[in-house]
């Protein structure tokens, strides 16, 4: 499955001409925890609300109206849209990522992945497919007694054959 399924489209943005205070007031006013900073519209960098705190904490004259290039993430490991999902986790786990910028075949900003998004939907499918298991188990083990009704076969004292 692509990404183009599971992505977040509304993606926050602030552009790179942007201030610290820019960031963390948007990340504060919209509950989140990142923004990507474009350059017409293609991500230049991250910047999360730990690059913050981090960037803060080792500041000793720290400015607020900084330019944002000074705590975003300069290196973007970004993903395509049409990138295999599981290909995309394997990837973040290999970098330490908890979120990608999703990226068009022009490079321009289309969504964003989260380490989140993709564990809800990993556990939704892994979910479906032991309730497909369940199932199996459950038809496999049933009996009818002798008014037509299903009844495990544990309690109907039948023996189970086994393969």
């Amino acid at each position: 499955m692509s990404l183009a399924k599971v992505i977040i489209t509304s993606v926050t943005t602030m552009p790179v001409t942007g201030t610290i205070r820019d960031a963390a007031s948007i990340m504060r006013d919209q509950h989140i925890g990142s923004v990507v900073i474009t350059d017409k519209n293609v991500p230049l960098g991250i910047v999360t609300d730990r690059d913050l705190a981090l960037h803060i904490g080792q500041t000793k004259e720290f400015d607020q109206n900084q330019s944002i290039t000074r705590a975003m993430s300069k290196t973007v490991l970004m993903c395509r849209d049409s990138d295999d999902i599981f290909d995309t986790i394997n990837r973040m786990n290999e970098n330490n990522l908890r979120r990608m910028p999703v990226v068009n075949e022009e490079n321009e900003l289309v969504g964003i992945i989260t380490s989140d998004d993709l564990l809800r939907l990993v556990s939704k499918e892994l979910r479906e497919l032991s309730m497909i298991f369940d199932k199996e188990m459950d038809n496999e083990f049933m009996h009818y007694d002798p008014s037509g009704h299903f009844i495990p076969i544990k309690e109907s004292g039948q023996v189970a054959a086994s393969f």
